[in-house]
């Protein structure tokens, strides 16, 4: 008798260390998710910033080309 409530001790205590392993898995599982969500996000602004970056800097680069065809117009007109 004292073996079969030895055993179901046993069985009691590895149910509910299985039950919390299930949780924890469980917790872990979901952690992952919010993790991979947070990467998401983070790699999405970065890809904002970087498109912004991006245009300002053609758009500077539009006016500089701009001045610089007015210059080469003028000596061109200098020149004619």
């Amino acid at each position: 008798e004292l073996k079969a409530r030895g055993k179901r001790w046993d069985e009691k205590h590895l149910d509910a260390l299985r039950l919390r392993k299930d949780k924890l898995f469980d917790e872990y599982k979901e952690q992952q998710k919010k993790k991979k969500i947070a990467q998401l996000q983070q790699l999405e602004s970065r890809l904002r910033y970087s498109r912004t970056d991006k245009e300002t800097a053609e758009e500077k680069l539009r006016i500089l080309m701009d001045k610089e065809l007015v210059g080469f117009q003028s000596k061109l007109d200098y020149y004619e």
